[in-house]
């Protein structure tokens, strides 16, 4: 084995070293290390930003369809409750109908009787038209989809027991109730008597128009329907079938 050391890469300007091996080691040696890799700095600091790229080309202008458009503030603080109600949500303002049941009230003797509806196959309340007045109450809360400040129509589909003549009169109270409100005295509305048509089991209807103003869907409405006989303006001395009574609201285009 050779102790001679390899050639140097890098000629020495000492001439006593260059001429013997030891001086050629240790100057290997001191190469080597020298090019050991060290531990790397720190990152130099970030280039500027290059410039800004073209623009895209513009946009077009967004149309917004005109029912949508046409809701109000206050509709819209509405939906922000969630919507619950079954029926699907309209998708241009139309009117709806909703359906009541009687609250039958235990302590009112002046309930109408229930009687035939044609024949004994079916039965329904009958107004009587001789005697004391007679009632029913109903109560309805407006749905989600109930456009606020509108009116609503409460109607009630009715129909002669007889082929007599006359005219028959409904008329009603109603109170606007709301969470958080103090409910006020009821209010009376009255609408002209409906003449009977002369035939028997004839469908008949009355409306009654219920202003709506200041209302929104977390309204309940109570009614209190009555006809009474004695009412001069009530001349159909006959029963009245009540066939049902219902809400006409007008609900809104709005979309969730």
């Amino acid at each position: 084995m050779s102790l001679e050391p390899p050639p140097l890469k890098t000629p020495f300007v000492g001439p006593m070293i260059e001429r013997t091996p030891l001086g050629r080691w240790l100057y290997l040696l001191w190469e080597h290390v020298r090019n050991i890799t060290g531990t790397p700095g720190p990152a130099g600091p970030a280039g500027e930003t290059g410039p800004t790229g073209p623009a895209g080309p513009a946009g077009s202008d967004a149309t917004v369809p005109a029912h949508v458009a046409a809701i109000t503030t206050g509709e819209i603080a509405a939906w922000n409750e969630a919507y619950t109600d079954s029926q699907a949500i309209p998708l241009t303002e139309t009117t709806r109908e909703a359906q009541f049941t009687p609250m039958v009230l235990a302590s009112v003797a002046n309930t109408p009787p229930v009687g035939n509806l044609v024949d004994a196959n079916m039965k329904c309340y009958r107004f009587e038209g001789i005697g004391a007045l007679e009632e029913l109450s109903y109560s309805w809360d407006l749905q989600h989809d109930y456009k606020a400040n509108t009116d609503v129509v409460f109607h009630i589909h009715w129909a002669p027991t007889s082929a007599a003549a006359g005219d028959v009169y409904f008329k009603i109270y109603y109170v606007w109730e709301a969470m958080g409100s103090v409910i006020p005295a009821p209010t009376l509305l009255t609408v002209p008597a409906v003449p009977a048509p002369g035939v028997a089991w004839h469908s008949s209807r009355t409306d009654f128009t219920i202003p709506g103003v200041g209302r929104t869907f977390n309204a309940r409405l109570v009614v209190r329907l009555i006809r009474d006989p004695t009412d001069a303006a009530d001349t159909y001395a006959a029963d009245v079938a009540l066939l049902s009574v219902g809400i006409h609201y007008t609900a809104i285009p709005l979309q969730p």
